[in-house]
């Protein structure tokens, strides 16, 4: 999976929500997952074997980053499929649309029955009544944020059947943005 990534701080209150509404509503799922906005999915061909994939990634998930302006803000939860999302808005399709450009110059085809909706927000959990879980999270004053600073991932994901229960990740590869102020080196003495 490529995945857009907050900075620390945003990461932590999307967390700290996710706990809350686990609390809340008992979802082991509002546990399952990183807090990623899952931008696209892909499956490695069996067989291939290519041992600069992963540098053409890594220059490619760098390269996805060029054009893209604009900070990323979450505001609102939306339900998609079932499950509960923080929508992040932002340059998100112009972040996805160039990681689909890079996985094609690499082999690598996109799958098309991921878990999760690609490019729509952070997941956050899946309930029996979506519609319930999105007035209960509601009523736990869910955080809004803004951020610039992020990182792009490639992430491996190893699941069982259901995805929602059974989960680990691996991250592969990372590419960061950052959009504050250079850092500044002292004076020579």
């Amino acid at each position: 999976m490529a995945a857009l990534e907050p900075p620390g701080n945003v990461a932590r209150e999307l967390a700290l929500f996710r706990r809350r509404l686990f609390s809340a509503l008992g979802e082991g799922s509002a546990l399952a997952f990183p807090e990623l906005l899952p931008l696209v999915f892909a499956v490695k061909p069996l067989g291939v074997r290519n041992a600069g994939r992963r540098a053409l990634l890594a220059r490619l998930l760098d390269e996805a980053w060029t054009g893209v302006r604009g900070r990323f803000r979450i505001e609102e939860l939306v339900v998609e499929a079932g499950s509960l999302y923080a929508r992040v808005e932002g340059p998100v399709a112009d972040l996805a649309a160039a990681l689909r450009g890079a996985l094609d110059r690499t082999g690598l085809r996109l799958e098309e029955r991921a878990p999760l909706a690609p490019a729509l927000g952070v997941f956050l959990c899946r309930a029996a009544k979506a519609d319930s879980a999105l007035a209960a999270a509601q009523e736990l004053s869910p955080p809004k944020l803004s951020f610039g600073d992020a990182s792009l991932l490639f992430l491996r994901f190893d699941c069982g059947p259901d995805p929602f229960a059974a989960l680990s990740w691996r991250e592969l590869l990372r590419s960061r943005r950052r959009t504050g102020a250079p850092a500044r080196r002292p004076p020579a003495p």
